[in-house]
This record gives C-alpha cells, sequence and structure tokens, in this order.
C-alpha cells in the first residue's frame, strides 16, 4: 500500500484504498485481521500523506474517530446493473428489486427500509455514529458487518 500510495501522490492523484468484502468469491477479500491490520497501515499513509490518501472502510472511524467514514450506500448513490437491478451499492451482492418490475422511487424506499433492517442491531452500539454500522456489502442476514470489532470480540468472549 505504501508504494501505491507514494506512487499516486507522486503523479498528482489522490488514494483511495477499499477492501474487497468477505462475500465476494475472490481470493482478495480479506480475513478480520487482514482488515484491521490494512487500517492502521491506511491511518500511517493518511498521517504522512495529509489530504492525499483516503480511506474507504466504514469500520475505520471505531477505531480512530478522525477517519470517520460513513458509507454514502442509500444516502446518496445505488447501484443499478445493467440487468435493471438496484443493488445497495456496487460490492453488495444483495439485490433490491427489479426496474421491470419497480419504480426507481420505490426501490430506493425500500432499498432505505432494508438499510434500515440491517442496520438495526448495530444502532444500538455506542460506536454506530462513527462507523454507521459498517459496510452494507459485508452484512450477514442477520445485519452484523463480518469485520465488526465488538461482534467478533463478543463472539470470541463466548466460545
Amino acid at each position: 500500500m505504501e508504494r501505491v500510495a507514494k506512487y499516486a501522490v507522486d503523479i498528482g492523484f489522490y488514494c483511495n484504498f477499499f477492501p474487497y468484502p468477505k462475500g465476494f468469491s475472490i481470493n482478495a477479500a480479506l480475513t478480520r485481521q487482514e482488515y484491521h491490520r490494512a487500517i492502521e497501515n491506511i491511518e500511517s499513509l493518511i498521517e504522512k500523506y495529509p489530504k492525499k490518501v483516503f480511506i474507504d472502510f466504514p469500520l475505520a472511524g471505531a477505531t480512530n474517530r478522525s477517519l470517520r467514514n460513513i458509507c454514502p450506500a442509500v444516502f446518496i448513490s445505488s447501484h443499478i446493473d445493467v440487468d435493471g437491478h438496484l443493488r445497495l451499492c456496487k460490492y453488495s451482492s444483495k439485490k433490491i428489486g427489479s426496474l421491470e418490475e419497480s419504480s426507481l422511487i420505490d426501490l430506493w424506499n425500500k432499498q432505505r427500509n432494508e438499510v434500515k433492517k440491517l442496520n438495526h442491531l448495530s444502532s444500538n452500539c455506542e460506536l454506530y455514529p462513527d462507523c454507521g454500522g459498517g459496510c452494507l456489502a459485508n452484512k450477514t442476514e442477520y445485519g452484523i458487518d463480518y469485520y465488526c470489532l465488538r461482534y467478533a470480540n463478543e463472539r470470541n468472549n463466548q466460545g
């Protein structure tokens, strides 16, 4: 990441890092340990290259409030596949519906309700204002971000 950031800054570009969500069936998806190590590495790059390197990890704010990054999905963006299906974002596999069957306004409202449902569990957490419930693409069917520190710690303490 250091070399990529340095190269981007040297040629006048900005650098924005985003991990592939765990749900993707590709080899680039990060484990929980790799995810949190990546956040630490990017924090140091942000300090080294202020206003040139950005982080696109919604949960980063849970460990460092200066890195607050609430996912814009649903609030200011959506993704429409070439087949007309609306998804929460381009990284999410969850399809909300089809433009052939519903209007964009109806799908947008359905999407907002889906996000409320997915964020119900995490919205009671004291870290919610900083992470916004995490990445929608990483949410389990129960609404928990795969990379959530709190959930991982609670699960480890139970078993």
